[in-house]
């Protein structure tokens, strides 16, 4: 579809469907949204660009964006609208810039910024910063969270800590952009 029919950026940078089949897409004017026959954008606070999209075992969808995530949920309207979970944040928890992965793993949500790394666990977000420099990527292996940090490796999400990966400062200098599953 070009940009004139659903009326967005050019960059869709994820996607999600939902249990009846409707698509939504991660696009630099927010979240679009098809259903088959129209397409509706989704605004975000600030104009944000929204960069990730996941959703949980219920088939809530949440969204990463620029200094900015949250999920949406059905307006009394019928409509899709967004809810900002990161206003709730510290002012000092506010300094991130884009939230380039969301994963929900379990009942867990993680929102993954360079800056800080979020997890939400549908009663508090709980923030967690680089040792290093700043986080690189974030991979959803299974029903884990993996995190390679700038200048140290990989760590893993392990019951509410980030604990070192043994053996992953191989990748501390080294830029990994995707990890498989080994079966």
């Amino acid at each position: 579809f070009s940009t004139s029919v659903y009326k967005g950026s050019d960059q869709n940078w994820d996607a999600v469907q939902d249990p009846i089949g409707k698509m939504f897409f991660a696009n630099l004017n927010g979240v679009i949204s098809y259903d088959g026959r129209f397409w509706k954008t989704i605004r975000l606070p600030n104009s944000a660009s929204v960069f990730s999209l996941d959703k949980d075992v219920r088939d809530k969808i949440y969204v990463g964006a620029d200094n900015e995530f949250g999920y949406l949920r059905q307006a009394n309207s019928g409509h899709m609208e967004y809810v900002s979970l990161s206003e709730s944040l510290s002012p000092k928890d506010k300094e991130f810039t884009s939230t380039w992965a969301t994963h929900c793993i379990n009942s867990d949500v993680f929102f993954c910024s360079n800056e800080k790394l979020f997890w939400y666990d549908h009663k508090k977000l709980t923030v967690f910063s680089p040792e290093g420099s700043a986080f690189h990527t974030f991979f959803k292996i299974g029903k884990h969270l993996f995190i390679r940090e700038f200048d140290k490796g990989f760590k893993v999400f392990n019951k509410g800590r980030l604990e070192f990966v043994s053996g992953s400062e191989l990748f501390a200098d080294k830029k990994v952009y995707a990890v498989l599953p080994v079966e």
